[in-house]
């Protein structure tokens, strides 16, 4: 968890809260674990391959968000998901 929370905190500039509730933890055998793919068989199966990184898409949807805050509706203190 701490590696995802600097990943996403450090093109943002911060150290994001991550609340984890263990009621809603996947159990490692869940129907999300078996709709997941490597991107090795992705790329076999479409012929498909990412054109940038995940950290350059992070960093450019931060800058969208960043110049169209105000067609969000929600609170500009406070994201949750």
């Amino acid at each position: 968890m701490t590696a995802f929370r600097d990943f996403v905190g450090e093109p943002l500039g911060t150290k994001p809260l991550v609340d984890r509730n263990p009621s809603r933890v996947r159990p490692e055998n869940s129907e999300v674990q078996r709709l997941l793919s490597p991107k090795t068989q992705i790329r076999a199966l479409l012929n498909w391959r990412g054109q940038i990184s995940l950290n350059q898409g992070l960093c450019s949807t931060i800058a969208w968000f960043e110049t169209h805050m105000h067609l969000c509706h929600h609170a500009r203190e406070e994201y949750v998901v």
